[in-house]
């Protein structure tokens, strides 16, 4: 790629009258390959009809990027947050906490709030069609909801686990679970379950070196457990009233309880049986296993 600093070379088009006969202001006959006024002054050689051509200014529209940077792309409005959506969110974690546990119990409820806008559009749209729900609006309200986080469920990148991703999958499945059917929410818990494992969410974060360089706080230390205890929740509930047999086995010992963490606000709600409530679902299925097949 030439150089943008680099002058641009002038293009040469063939004049009527040779250079010579123009600098020096003469009649010239035009003649080829050299006039008659070069050929007589024995400088045919240097009898030439191309001049300097310099075109006109084309107005040009600025580049607001460099060649190499990609064009840029508006946001779908569908995926974009909208005051309705905050308030609907607000409303449901202020004035309905019990129902509300059903987020809040997987995140930081006060840091969601705050920072609402700026929450990536899969979390943000599966706690709002949460909230929907729960909160009883319309059905073509909490469908509509529904609608745009599987849009934007679809654009996350399953090449690159996040926490924010799998809480997003864990709420859908939640989600569709009550209100659709589980088969609708199995695909999302099946992802969430992937992810979980790529990011070795099943190890607790005060035994994971590999996160040291992050300096996790005790609130996202504490997200990354109530991941682990929902989907192990979730994953042996649904085993529990099942007839297969667990194609994944989770660990229960090698990550801590809940606890809650308080600062600023009430964060989480305190769910402190879940893990619990796990162990319980686990128990039931092995038994259930036993005695469908005695020895």
């Amino acid at each position: 790629m030439p150089n943008s600093e680099s002058p641009t070379p002038v293009p040469q088009v063939e004049g009527k009258s040779c250079g010579r006969c123009v600098k020096q202001k003469r009649p010239c006959d035009s003649g080829r390959p050299a006039c008659s006024r070069c050929v007589k002054a024995g400088l045919s050689s240097e009898c030439s009809y191309l001049r300097d051509f310099k075109p006109r200014a084309v107005h040009r529209k600025p580049q607001s990027s460099s060649p190499n940077s990609p064009p840029l792309e508006l946001e779908d409005p569908a995926l974009m947050p909208t005051t309705q959506d905050f308030d609907l969110v607000f409303t449901w974690f202020t004035h309905k906490p019990a129902t509300a546990e059903n987020v809040t119990s997987l995140i930081d409820g006060t840091s969601f709030i705050l920072g609402f806008a700026l929450q990536p559009a899969p979390l943000r749209l599966a706690v709002c069609t949460m909230a929907s729900f729960f909160t009883r609006q319309d059905e073509a309200v909490t469908l509509g909801l529904y609608h745009r986080a599987v849009k934007a469920i679809a654009s996350i990148d399953l090449k690159k686990p996040s926490v924010h991703s799998i809480q997003a999958f864990i709420l859908l499945q939640t989600f569709c679970v009550g209100c659709l059917g589980v088969g609708l929410g199995k695909p999302y818990f099946l992802a969430a379950l992937r992810q979980m494992s790529q990011l070795a969410l099943n190890i607790d974060p005060d035994d994971s070196p590999w996160l040291n360089h992050l300096n996790l706080t005790d609130t996202q230390k504490e997200e990354r457990r109530r991941i682990f205890w929902s989907l192990t929740y979730f994953h042996y509930q649904m085993l529990s009233v099942s007839r297969d047999d667990p194609a994944v086995i989770l660990d229960l010992s090698r990550i801590k309880p809940l606890s809650a963490v308080q600062y600023l606000a009430r964060l989480f709600s305190q769910w402190s049986l879940l893990h619990g409530n796990a162990g319980f679902c686990l128990l039931w299925q092995k038994l259930k296993r036993i005695l469908r097949c005695p020895h």
